[in-house]
């Protein structure tokens, strides 16, 4: 079965991933992700993961972004959504979790259920504008 997994989308894999990024005028900030099937089935398109303000149990969800294509065993695939009125000043501790459309319940049945969650620390905007 599948087992999707979250993780930082780095640009430099075994480094301490940053998650400060320049921001639009409308302090607009784009989370990026990379999901995976750590599992041996792939899975359909439309896999959702949503991006949390916070722990998910506090329900603040910013976005959801959906996988595009089928995601094979051992392959992954880069997501993004867009997080409208980003921090700042005071980084916010994201955290993502695969095959979540927002609601804290999977849509997909897998073979692990527990690593579907990561943590970007500190996001915030660099820059608006």
């Amino acid at each position: 079965s599948p087992d999707l997994t979250a993780g930082p989308n780095q640009d430099k894999p075994g480094t301490e991933p940053t998650y400060t990024f320049p921001c639009d005028k409308q302090g607009t900030l784009t989370l990026k992700i990379k999901l995976c099937n750590r599992g041996t089935q792939p899975v359909a398109a439309g896999v959702p993961v949503t991006f949390y303000n916070g722990v998910p149990a506090a329900k603040q969800p910013i976005c959801t972004a959906k996988s595009k294509t089928q995601i094979n065993a051992g392959t992954c695939e880069v997501l993004s959504c867009d997080w409208k009125g980003a921090p700042v000043n005071k980084p916010a501790d994201v955290y993502v979790v695969a095959d979540d459309p927002g609601t804290g319940i999977g849509t997909t049945s897998e073979c692990n259920e527990q690593n579907n969650r990561a943590l970007l620390k500190g996001v915030r905007c660099s820059t608006v504008g």
